[in-house]
């Protein structure tokens, strides 16, 4: 029988949370640099987890939900934390300073392919021929994306945000565990605190270097949005979506997010978008759906957590 799809308010709350997050790939590449009048990136992902990490337990204490994780748990929070999205952040920030928002986009829509690559790796997803197709055809997809002058032409920045994706990988698969355990929104506000003490050092390093006389009205408004829309807003939103549609038809809409960065960096940055870009971004969704197509008599995979990497 024909399942019977209907697009309701948690559909919608997805394509919200697709738009918030280009939207924080976007705003964070015209606000990070190493001049005037802009935040130098450390110093911009801290100041982003130092506002967004009190809201959200002051949210979890507003809904009178627990505040406290298990002790034998704090180490794996840890190596998620650090492992995972510590790298992830110092990797993708600085990739995004050195290429552009539209690159930017188009690599971390095959961020699912690098998830499934180490769900494999790891023994939780089963190798399959579409599963492997999917993922060559992703890569490819990456590869076309960056072909010039009939060689692939990867700048500085690509290799990083590419380098971030399996960082992020680590964080989704370690990290879908404790999902099981606790409420997605308490487990994140933790690895968000380990985060934020992690990046400490590299901050306080960074801080005499930033100009804070030079950031506009614009600049600080465009960090606390960067703050509480993609990171906060959009990770809170993304897990009542899958609450009421399931992880199955939330991930549809993750494809979304490289369509809507490409366009808003077109949009407001004035970023020129290739013919190569585009004919590279249809190739890695087209992996990613090959690659999430079910095989016959097979379990669904796990639950990954949400992307929240903007």
């Amino acid at each position: 029988m024909r399942a019977d799809f209907r697009f309701g308010a948690a559909d919608g709350l997805m394509v919200i949370v697709c738009l918030l997050w280009a939207l924080g790939t976007v705003v964070g590449k015209g606000l990070i640099g190493d001049g005037p009048g802009v935040f130098r990136p450390t110093v911009f992902n801290e100041l982003r987890f130092l506002i967004a990490t009190p809201a959200l337990f002051l949210m979890l204490a507003a809904s009178g939900s627990p505040l406290t994780i298990r002790r034998e748990h704090v180490p794996g929070m840890l190596f998620v934390s650090i492992g995972g999205m510590f790298f992830f952040m110092v990797l993708f920030i600085t990739g995004l300073s050195l290429t552009s928002a539209a690159n930017t986009g188009i690599i971390m829509g095959a961020i699912p392919l690098v998830i499934l690559v180490v769900s494999v790796a790891r023994g939780v997803d089963r190798p399959s021929f579409r599963l492997a197709a999917g993922i060559l055809m992703g890569m490819a997809g990456v590869l076309v994306m960056n072909w010039q002058n009939g060689a692939p032409a990867f700048n500085r920045g690509d290799l990083l945000i590419l380098a971030s994706g399996l960082c992020w990988a680590v964080y989704a698969v370690w990290g879908e565990r404790f999902l099981k355990v606790y409420q997605p929104l308490l487990a994140t506000a933790w690895i968000f605190l380990f985060l934020t003490i992690a990046y400490l050092p590299l901050f306080l390093w960074e801080v005499p270097r930033q100009e804070w006389g030079s950031i506009t009205a614009a600049g600080w408004l465009g960090l606390v949005f960067s703050a509480l829309g993609p990171l906060l807003a959009a990770n809170s939103l993304y897990y009542v979506a899958i609450g009421r549609i399931g992880p199955a038809r939330s991930g549809i809409y993750i494809n979304l997010e490289p369509v809507f960065t490409v366009m808003l960096a077109a949009l407001f940055l004035g970023e020129h978008i290739a013919v190569r870009q585009i004919a590279g971004l249809a190739v890695v969704l087209m992996g990613v759906a090959m690659a999430r197509l079910p095989e016959r008599n097979t379990e669904p995979g796990p639950v990954q957590p949400g992307s929240g990497q903007q």
